[in-house]
């Protein structure tokens, strides 16, 4: 603290400009330096976008995956259903039944008829991202066991990036793998 400061200083500006006091040297050194508080420079915009774009794409990109992977499940314990379905009805009625699907067209269903193909009220269609590896037919007989001489049928069913396999073994299990 300048000696002089309360006498002379009014007298002497200059030596009160060389020499200030404490308690003005205090407040100026707690007053915040404006210009570095002034607001958001560009550099920090550009990279908050580009963060914000980043994290959006990665989000959006990881719903996606989880909306197929619970369409292609949809499908499969659809199917897997439409299995159970048949299995029940041969041992209620005490007669074959046979499950169809038809890859080309998207369709499965079960032949209630016994004509050999699926009318227009006997089929459910997959949705559009999910394919039948090929075209299948399931028999079961009246014991819900798969028909004499058949095959134990082995469904693919694929989506975009993953695939669910529904087995039938000839005891007349049905497995989702």
């Amino acid at each position: 603290m300048c000696a002089l400061w309360p006498q002379t200083c009014t007298a002497n500006a200059l030596r009160c400009f060389i020499c200030p006091p404490v308690k003005v040297v205090m407040e100026a050194q707690s007053k915040p330096n404006h210009r570095a508080d002034a607001g958001v420079g560009f550099m920090e915009v550009i990279v908050g976008l580009l963060i914000a774009t980043t994290v959006t794409f990665v989000v959006i990109r990881l719903v996606q995956i989880g909306y197929e992977k619970v369409i292609l499940h949809t499908a499969t314990t659809g199917i897997a259903r439409e299995l159970e379905t048949a299995r029940e009805i041969a041992k209620a009625r005490g007669q074959n039944i046979t499950v169809l699907f038809n890859a080309k067209a998207g369709i499965y269903g079960i032949d209630r008829n016994g004509d050999g193909k699926l009318d227009i009220n006997e089929f459910e269609e997959l949705p559009d991202a999910i394919k039948i590896a090929e075209d299948a037919a399931v028999t079961f007989c009246k014991t819900g066991k798969l028909a004499p001489k058949s095959k134990e049928p082995h469904i693919a069913i694929r989506s975009n990036r993953n695939s669910h396999n529904v087995t039938v073994s000839n005891a007349g299990l049905i497995e989702i793998e």
